[in-house]
């Protein structure tokens, strides 16, 4: 019982007991200083300025990721339909492939051995009359074939020889040939195509001045008139196989 009374008594450790009476301010709860407060205040401040900017750029990122979006729907869109396009485009392609005649099934003949028919233009040169040096030759001939080729025209014929790819004008003697066939005087050039814009271009090309300087210097006949109608045979000259010689 003794003991139990000493120790109600002295609760408080004696050397804590001797170290309050020696300090009896130690206790005391000193008071904040200054600059903690002024660190408080400025913390605070900065936290509320960082959540109120952070609060406003939401609705502005909101729009931006809205309109990003709708890009790039819009672009998904525009690729859908091109692709959409592509292959109606290749449908369509393959349709006609399907229903054109190839030019090979065509006996290996080219294109020229069609016979055609329309609107073009009718040329007529002569040089009969025409002075001393200033007779036609198969280059002037071929001048005004590729002059035409150049002005539009669908299909060339020479006195009733269609002109082709494979066509040779050359000189024989004193005539001129087609496919190795003499031509007699006058040369009549037919070639269907616009006859709207074939003279016009005709005359623009290097071909069209030099026969026009021929009229007008050598007494060459060269007219040029267009045709509602014009008819140019098929080519009888084909070549479906060639090989070289040894």
């Amino acid at each position: 019982m003794d003991l139990l009374r000493e120790v109600r008594s002295q609760a408080l450790d004696p050397g804590y007991q001797r170290f309050h009476d020696r300090n009896p301010d130690s206790t005391k709860r000193r008071p904040v200083g200054v600059g903690a407060v002024v660190i408080l205040l400025v913390t605070g401040v900065l936290i509320g300025m960082a959540w109120r900017s952070t609060a406003a750029r939401e609705p502005l990122d909101a729009r931006e990721r809205k309109n990003l979006v709708a890009h790039v729907q819009s672009a998904q869109a525009h690729e859908s339909a091109q692709q959409a396009e592509l292959v109606r485009l290749r449908a369509s392609v393959n349709a006609m492939k399907g229903t054109a005649t190839p030019v090979d099934d065509q006996d290996g003949q080219d294109s020229a051995v069609l016979a055609l028919t329309g609107p073009g233009v009718r040329i007529v040169l002569d040089d009969t009359n025409a002075a001393p040096n200033g007779e036609l030759g198969d280059a002037d001939v071929r001048k005004l074939v590729n002059a035409l080729w150049q002005s539009g025209a669908e299909a060339v014929a020479i006195n009733g020889h269609r002109i082709g790819p494979r066509t040779a004008i050359r000189t024989a003697g004193s005539a001129i040939t087609v496919d190795y066939v003499s031509l007699s005087r006058p040369y009549v050039i037919e070639a269907i195509g616009s006859p709207q814009t074939i003279p016009a271009k005709l005359a623009d090309t290097p071909g069209g001045r030099w026969l026009t300087y021929l009229r007008d210097n050598a007494s060459v006949t060269y007219t040029v008139a267009t045709r509602d109608q014009i008819s140019v045979p098929g080519s009888k000259a084909s070549v479906s196989h060639a090989s070289p010689r040894r």
